[in-house]
C-alpha cells in the first residue's frame, strides 16, 4: 500500500499529483524496483518525498544523514536538492535493500553523491561524524532507535539544520 497524500481523497490525489508532479520516471522505477524486490511497502509517499526535496533545497544543504534506506526513494529526492557538490550518507540495516537502493542510485545518476552504509546505523554513524556538521539528518528506520538518532543528530547538526524524524 501507497502512502497517499490528501486524507486519500481521490480527488484532491490527481490535483496534487497535476500540479505537483511529485514523481518522475525514474522515482516511479524505484517504487517498482521496490515491488520486484519484495521489499516492504513502506518508502514514503510521493509527496513526502517531494517535501524532502523541497526542505533540503530550503536549507541549501550540503551535507545530509539519512537513516533507513530501503530502496533509495526518500535518499533520491534528498540528493537531488544538495547544492552541487553536496554528499548524502545514508544508513541501511539490510544488505539486500541495499542492494536494491544502489541500483537505484545508479539509475538516477547520483551514485557519486550519496554513499551508502550497510549494517545497524548505530554501529555506523560514527564513521561519517568527521564529515560534520550536517544540514540535514532524516530519520525514517526502527522506530526503537528514534531516541539514539536524535541524540546523535542533536550533537553532529549544524546550528539551523533540520531534522526530520
Amino acid at each position: 500500500m501507497e502512502k497517499q497524500f490528501g486524507q486519500n481523497d481521490p480527488k484532491i490525489i490527481q490535483y496534487v499529483e497535476k500540479v505537483f508532479k511529485p514523481e518522475d520516471p525514474i522515482l516511479s522505477e524505484v517504487r517498482k524496483r521496490a515491488d520486484v524486490a519484495q521489499l516492504p511497502p513502506i518508502q514514503v509517499g510521493k509527496m513526502d518525498g517531494l517535501h524532502l526535496e523541497v526542505i533540503t533545497h530550503t536549507l541549501q544543504a550540503r551535507r545530509a544523514v539519512e537513516i533507513g534506506t530501503l530502496a533509495g526513494y526518500s535518499a533520491i529526492h534528498i540528493a537531488r536538492a544538495l547544492v552541487p557538490e553536496g554528499k548524502l550518507y545514508t544508513f541501511e540495516y539490510d544488505r539486500r535493500h541495499a542492494e536494491v537502493a544502489r541500483k537505484s542510485f545508479e539509475a538516477a545518476g547520483l551514485q557519486n553523491k550519496i554513499e551508502i552504509f550497510v549494517g545497524p546505523a548505530s554501529e555506523n554513524l560514527s564513521k561519517i561524524e568527521k564529515h560534520a556538521p550536517f544540514d540535514l539528518v532524516f530519520i525514517d528506520a526502527d522506530k526503537e532507535g528514534y531516541p539514539q538518532y536524535l541524540e546523535w543528530a542533536a550533537e553532529y547538526l549544524r546550528i539551523g539544520g533540520a531534522v526530520l524524524a
